[in-house]
């Protein structure tokens, strides 16, 4: 037998193989030829060095941060503040019934410690329509705010809305803010104004009694009697909130004639009521003077919108 065939048949594979063979890289360079800088152990031929640095304790150094002085800490939550009501007039025209909840909730954040009223109203109309341009979506924003003792008052409007103004009322309890109203008003060909405030959730009765239904009937007639006008709308609202479910009932009492009406018009027509499974409810009629009014009641707060 030759001697390359016994050492097939042995498996001595030695002269096959030459030893460099056995530390080849994935990329196929000899890891002799690697960077004499590679920090990997494995390749670290003096491995003294590396067991006495194990050996040695490491000292991190941590510096301290910077202490925050109180004024700076107060113009950081500020700034937070502003930033969450520019977000909010970024992403939305002016307040409407939908987003209602979370302005309320973002102005009540903002007027949290009646001893910076002051302070923060005077920030507020001066930092927020700063970070408006005109070539802005909804164009500029114009604010204006006063604190009126018992209540903050907003104005609000936007360049590219013409004829659209907006009030806004945040009551304050105990100096802290409570409810919030907010009144707008389009003066296009067809005025239209609208209120929209807090839901007060205590005058919800869900079981009505009849009387109840026809007390807010007779208030109902005797302050809409020909149409209902902007100073009435909170005593209309009111109406509505204590009945909302029970709106036809009210609805009937309200058109029910007397000797004192028979021949008057019928004060709602073309009633509409519309519900869902939300406890959200809207109300579309038509009054004695073809006025359109759409009342929408919701969780957190309930609108009015009549044409003028």
């Amino acid at each position: 037998m030759s001697r390359s065939r016994e050492k097939f048949f042995t498996n001595d594979m030695s002269g096959l193989y030459s030893p460099e063979d056995a530390f080849i890289s994935p990329d196929y360079k000899n890891l002799h030829e690697r960077d004499s800088n590679e920090s990997d152990v494995f390749y670290d031929h003096d491995t003294s060095t590396y067991y006495q640095n194990l050996k040695e304790p490491q000292q991190i150094k941590i510096q301290k941060a910077p202490e925050v002085s109180y004024e700076e800490n107060e113009n950081l939550i500020l700034n937070q503040k502003l930033l969450a009501l520019y977000n909010f007039f970024n992403e939305h025209p002016l307040i409407s019934l939908n987003n209602f909840h979370l302005a309320e909730k973002l102005f009540a954040q903002y007027f949290d410690e009646p001893t910076k009223f002051i302070n923060r109203i005077l920030k507020l109309n001066e930092c927020l329509p700063k970070a408006f341009a005109q070539h802005h979506r909804f164009g500029h924003l114009k604010i204006e705010s006063c604190y009126k003792g018992n209540f903050i008052k907003i104005k609000i409007q936007r360049s590219k809305l013409p004829d659209t103004e907006q009030s806004i009322s945040i009551f304050l309890e105990k100096q802290n803010p409570s409810s919030m109203l907010v009144f707008s008003k389009w003066n296009w060909k067809n005025k239209k104004y609208q209120v929209i405030r807090s839901t007060d959730i205590s005058n919800r009765r869900y079981k009505v009694l009849k009387s109840s239904i026809e007390f807010d009937a007779k208030v109902w007639q005797a302050y809409n009697p020909s149409g209902i006008h902007r100073k009435h709308f909170i005593k209309t609202l009111d109406c509505i909130e204590r009945n909302y479910k029970n709106l036809g009932s009210l609805i009937n009492s309200i058109n029910r004639k007397s000797l004192l009406n028979l021949f008057d018009k019928t004060l709602i027509s073309n009633a509409s009521i519309k519900t869902d499974n939300q406890d959200n409810y809207i109300l579309n009629f038509r009054t004695n003077s073809s006025q359109k009014v759409d009342i929408r009641v919701t969780k957190f707060a309930t609108s009015l919108t009549a044409e003028h």
